[in-house]
């Protein structure tokens, strides 16, 4: 008898190239939210350091004009704050798609691989029960002949 051999083998073999690039797309995604993160969190640090050094000023005595100045930059990078808050949400939209994406994908691979289990299993029943018909027809043929010499 043949060997075992799944009829979609190129297909289960596409399904796993197809998450693995879905793996990657994922993580990319992700490195990009993490960097996103953390420009993020690198502006509000950056932020809190103008905000204090101007109070410092303040208390110092500070010109009326160079006050508006300084609230001025710090309008500036309120917006640009504002601005990276929704890119980091972006990107957490979009990660949050490819995670649903490589899920369905793994999903499909994990299905074609149970399908391939079974007929395997199935081929290996079939394959023992043939076995076990010749094996018993080898004994009936060895049976008879033993039982006709006496």
């Amino acid at each position: 008898m043949k060997e075992f051999e799944f009829k979609l083998e190129n297909i289960l073999k596409l399904k796993k190239h197809q998450e693995k690039l879905e793996k990657q797309f994922f993580a990319n995604i992700a490195k990009r939210l993490d960097f996103e993160k953390n420009h993020l969190k690198n502006m509000i640090d950056y932020k809190n350091f103008i905000t204090q050094y101007k109070q410092e000023k303040v208390i110092e005595g500070i010109k009326l004009r160079d006050l508006k100045l300084w609230e001025a930059y710090i309008d500036k990078i309120n917006k640009e704050i504002s601005y990276q808050e929704a890119k980091v949400l972006s990107v957490y939209e979009e990660l949050e798609e490819a995670r649903a994406k490589l899920s369905e994908v793994v999903k499909n691979r994990k299905c074609m691989e149970k399908l391939r289990s079974r007929k395997k299993k199935q081929y290996i029943k079939t394959k023992n029960k043939i076995i076990q018909n010749l094996l018993d027809e080898k004994a009936s043929i060895i049976y008879s002949c033993s039982s006709e010499e006496r």
